[in-house]
């Protein structure tokens, strides 16, 4: 899974992380952003933080993917190699 996080100054870290536990429907993969602000002054400026997340192997056959952050969540299709 690969995706961005916008943050407002210059500074910060963000990370995906499998949440633990899962959910009741192992076919959804549920990842967390994670987000750690940046010490002291940081200049404002919207900034862009690409994310990565990768498991090998898969744990399951994802139909979906479920990437929260605070209390917004989105929900993506997986798309299969066939």
């Amino acid at each position: 899974m690969v995706g961005d996080v916008r943050v407002p100054t210059h500074g910060w870290q963000a990370r995906l992380t499998r949440r633990s536990p899962q959910g009741i429907n192992p076919k959804i993969l549920i990842l967390d952003v994670n987000t750690q602000r940046p010490g002291g002054e940081a200049q404002e400026a919207i900034t862009t933080i690409p994310l990565r997340y990768e498991e090998s192997p898969p744990q399951d056959e994802y139909g979906q993917v479920m990437i929260a952050s605070g209390k917004a969540e989105i929900v993506v299709r997986v798309c299969g190699s066939n």
